[in-house]
């Protein structure tokens, strides 16, 4: 997602990663990833189905930050 690859550019606190679902299986099952974009936060704690606005993002991101 390039929303989460530009906050990675503005902040060293965030590190983003974009992974091509179909050439990795393994990890697609493991977050059981059945769309895409589908962004993972925190291992797993949090997630955001599709191309979501900046506010939402953020909002998941806490989210995965506490664990919820």
């Amino acid at each position: 997602m390039v929303l989460a690859h530009r906050m990675a550019m503005a902040s060293p606190m965030v590190t983003s990663e974009m992974v091509e679902a179909s050439e990795f299986p393994e990890l697609s099952d493991q977050y059981d990833i059945n769309g895409v974009p589908n962004t993972i936060i925190n291992h797993g704690r949090s997630s955001a189905l599709g191309a979501v606005p900046e506010k939402q993002l953020i909002e998941k991101i806490n989210a995965g930050i506490k664990g919820k």
